[in-house]
């Protein structure tokens, strides 16, 4: 499922603000201590989910910053494929959302529960992408107070 937006943030503060989280994870969950330079294609670290304790296994495909991004996450259910391609406009930044989740079938659900499946994955995906948009402003809020 893919989504296309249009932020009011520009390229740098949307890699810095992905930079900043993947490493808060990374290192949280790894007790690594990389920096920005070592988020590259070909990373690899686990973590367990907080609650459940299960296992999730992700991989940087892919990262040019200022271009793309793009991760897998395997959990034991599912395999999640996150990218984010972003083309600089000059009212902000174009990010193509991308994401797929294998195992989701879609021919086995009927047509009305395939729009309901649908309209809440890009509900999601949307408020994802506008989540990011106001931690990076209201950071650069709390900066210039």
């Amino acid at each position: 499922m893919k989504i296309v937006r249009q932020l009011k943030i520009t390229e740098e503060q949307f890699y810095n603000y992905l930079e900043v989280e993947l490493l808060k994870d990374i290192n949280a969950n790894t007790k690594r201590n990389l920096t920005r330079k070592d988020l590259q294609s070909g990373l690899k670290y686990s973590k367990f989910q907080a609650k459940s304790k299960i296992p999730i296994n992700i991989t940087i495909n892919k990262y040019i910053r200022g271009s793309e991004y793009q991760s897998t996450t395997k959990l034991p259910t599912d395999i999640i494929k996150i990218t984010y391609n972003t083309t600089k406009k000059d009212k902000g930044l174009e990010i193509i959302f991308d994401q797929n989740i294998a195992g989701y079938l879609v021919s086995k659900h009927n047509i009305l529960m395939q729009w309901f499946s649908e309209a809440i994955y890009y509900g999601r995906m949307s408020d994802t992408l506008s989540s990011i948009q106001k931690n990076i402003l209201d950071k650069q809020n709390d900066i210039t107070r």
